[in-house]
């Protein structure tokens, strides 16, 4: 939906859901800029999160936040017969229930041979997927959809897998680099082998990690999509209802932000037109960044924008506070709006 500069006295839009499959797209890198200039533009001083000015001797209202504490990530774990999975050293298999922060994976053979050592950031509500295959005379894969590597490079192009004229490459050496992320490689190994090479769930696997692994999430899924393997479909059958079901609340979350954001505004009218000024532009910029990204279905972003307009939120509130510090029935009268 498209967004308009708001006015001293915004109306901030609805998001509705549109939009097709989830698919990764620039919006993040953009939300780190824009996080900066809001907060800037708001001027909060040092005294803690979104701290501001004195705000006086009044009674200070806390800002209910869309984004509690405590909220858990939820993971679900598949491993092979021949393989075993570790979260943080602790055996995993099933649905799993973690804290939304950098966990350590662990891949090895029921012989206790290493195969994938991974830092992997969970977020809460994006769900995620730990899909861990073994392939004979190959070794074994590791697919993780909904989270993001922190010991793999990064990717500022499209990851290009089809042959190149002259190259040479093996599944297994392809699988080996993808033992400590190394994707670079293991796309390289992919792209020198034949194309008889190219068939089958192993290719499949491995070119998914990959993806997964550069970030290209919708392609990894759209490639084990097509493989005829039923448990693995089912897998993301799963994995797509949760974010269909956690992409709606998101969406209620963004709604209820900029609906309070408003009421805030209305209220402050024309008594704190600096502050209003200053998050109404940056309202309108996150609206403008989250619509974007609900149109291509990027939770993550969705997600990231929320955050940072919840913050900006308890920013401009203490903001218009501090503008009328002595104002104890103004700062009430605001009070009310944040419920």
């Amino acid at each position: 939906m498209p967004v308009t500069q708001p006015s001293h006295r915004p109306t901030p839009q609805r998001a509705t859901v549109g939009g097709g499959r989830w698919a990764q797209v620039t919006v993040v890198a953009s939300v780190a800029v824009l996080a900066t200039a809001g907060l800037v533009a708001l001027k909060p001083g040092r005294g803690g999160r979104g701290a501001a000015a004195d705000a006086g001797s009044c009674t200070e209202v806390p800002v209910p936040t869309v984004m509690p504490d405590g909220e858990p990530a939820l993971v679900q774990v598949s491993v092979a017969p021949e393989l075993r999975l570790f979260i943080d050293h602790v055996p995993a298999r099933g649905a799993v229930s973690l804290t939304p922060t950098v966990h350590v994976v662990d891949v090895e053979t029921v012989d206790g041979e290493a195969q994938h050592a991974l830092k992997l950031q969970f977020e809460a509500l994006r769900p995620a997927v730990l899909l861990a295959e073994y392939h004979s005379k190959v070794g074994a894969s590791l697919v993780f959809l909904g989270a993001s590597c922190l010991n793999c490079p990064g990717s500022a192009e499209p990851v290009v897998l089809t042959p190149t004229p002259g190259a040479t490459g093996t599944l297994a050496g392809a699988a080996a680099a993808l033992h400590s992320g190394d994707w670079p490689t293991a796309a390289e190994q992919l792209r020198g082998l034949k194309k008889s090479e190219r068939a089958g769930p192993a290719y499949a696997s491995l070119a998914a990690a990959v993806l997964t692994s550069a970030g290209d999430e919708a392609k990894a899924r759209a490639l084990l999509s097509a493989q005829p393997n039923k448990p693995v479909r089912e897998l993301l059958a799963l994995e797509a209802d949760a974010r269909r079901a956690a992409q709606a609340q998101v969406l209620q979350r963004w709604n209820t932000l900029t609906e309070r954001f408003s009421r805030l505004t209305l209220a402050a009218g024309e008594r704190a037109n600096a502050p209003v000024a200053a998050a109404s532009t940056r309202f309108a910029e996150l609206s403008h960044g989250f619509n974007e990204a609900l149109k291509v279905s990027d939770l993550s972003a969705e997600l990231a924008i929320v955050r940072t307009g919840d913050e900006t939120l308890r920013v401009f509130w203490k903001a218009v506070r501090a503008s009328r510090p002595g104002d104890c029935e103004f700062q009430a009268q605001l009070g009310q709006g944040l419920n």
